[in-house]
């Protein structure tokens, strides 16, 4: 994700022209047109920090020993699985 981020931030960058029309979106709904350069924060600098881990933690803790986002991430794989495999003689089949 960081690494698309920072490409699209990279092409802001040498394209200076993009934040101009940034800005003129701004200002049409009456932001300040110097809220453009956060773009250059997030898609620059916070792609980097995104790649380089900062702020980031890999593994958490319950105080039980076990895995933070263990529900999550059982969901997520659940799903996965079913996605891919199928959901086989379960499945609901219209008549």
């Amino acid at each position: 994700m960081g690494l698309l981020m920072l490409f699209i931030g990279a092409h802001k960058v040498l394209n200076p022209g993009s934040i101009d029309f940034i800005g003129k979106q701004l200002v049409s709904i009456d932001f300040p047109q110097a809220l453009a350069y956060g773009v250059y924060v997030e898609e620059v600098i916070a792609a980097l920090m995104i790649i380089f881990g900062i702020f980031s933690r890999l593994l958490t803790l319950t105080d039980h020993g076990g895995y933070g986002l263990e529900l999550q991430v059982f969901f997520l794989l659940t799903g996965l699985a079913v996605f891919f495999l199928g959901s086989g003689r379960f499945a609901v089949k219209p008549d």
